[in-house]
């Protein structure tokens, strides 16, 4: 299975790229790949498979093109739809690899706004599974607008994507509990999340909240909440349980 991480940038994807994959490997046994999509990583904190900074890079496309960032990172979306072949025939996308995990840009253009992105997914889809773990930064919590907006995101991905998309907090060793009954809410039980944050956000903002719970009611799927924290390595039995629930469709997420 191809299980890519999708995320806003500071999201921690890269980090929890990491610690699961180290995790997987030492306390599961399976065998794991890591590929890096994202041309724009000065650093990553794991050594990859396959590394797309190998074909091109963010700073090189500035250059080359007369490109700021964000007119470099869609101009790598359709970098990476030229490449495509030439990355898929790379031989970790056809290895024996228990789990290909892939790290993406906290650009999310690539993928929401530009048809490479969702092309290069469904051509992943032809080799094994696809599953997209969509990661919200944990710390949005105090700030219920900014965590609804990152998780409405999910849904967009999934609408765009037509892929499994699970989702997943991150950085929960930054969250309280009270916080933490807050994130649950919003994933299991939107209209109870909605309640109990009508008095935390008035005006026009707690207004357009409970307008968007009505959408998040409407198609976000049944999914328990999995928080986890990259750093303490929290969570991750629980994510590795519900990725495999997905492999072997032997779970209902919920």
């Amino acid at each position: 299975m191809f299980v890519v991480f999708a995320g806003t940038a500071g999201s921690g994807k890269s980090s929890l790229v990491a610690s699961f994959s180290d995790w997987i490997r030492k306390e599961v046994g399976l065998k794991i790949s890591v590929v890096n999509l994202d041309p724009g990583a000065e650093a990553l904190p794991y050594q990859p498979d396959f590394d797309i900074r190998q074909l091109f890079t963010i700073r090189e496309i500035m250059q080359k093109y007369g490109l700021g960032p964000n007119g470099a990172f869609l101009k790598a979306a359709e970098l990476l739809g030229e490449y495509s072949r030439e990355i898929i025939r790379h031989k970790v996308f056809r290895s024996f690899s228990d789990y290909i995990l892939i790290d993406t840009p906290g650009q999310l253009e690539m993928f929401l706004f530009r048809p490479e992105g969702t092309q290069f997914l469904k051509k992943l889809e032809r080799l094994r599974p696809v599953l997209i773990v969509y990661i919200v930064d944990g710390s949005l919590a105090p700030h219920p607008e900014d965590l609804l907006t990152s998780y409405m995101l999910s849904l967009m991905l999934q609408a765009k994507s037509e892929l499994q998309v699970v989702t997943v907090i991150n950085k929960v060793d930054l969250v309280s509990e009270e916080d933490m009954k807050t994130i649950r809410l919003l994933i299991e039980n939107p209209e109870e999340f909605a309640k109990s944050v009508a008095d935390k956000v008035g005006g026009i903002a707690g207004d357009m909240i409970m307008d968007l719970i009505k959408i998040v009611e409407m198609y976000a799927p049944p999914e328990r909440a999995i928080l986890v924290s990259a750093k303490t390595k929290e969570g991750l039995r629980e994510l590795y349980d519900l990725v495999h629930e997905v492999y072997c469709s032997c779970g209902d997420l919920t």
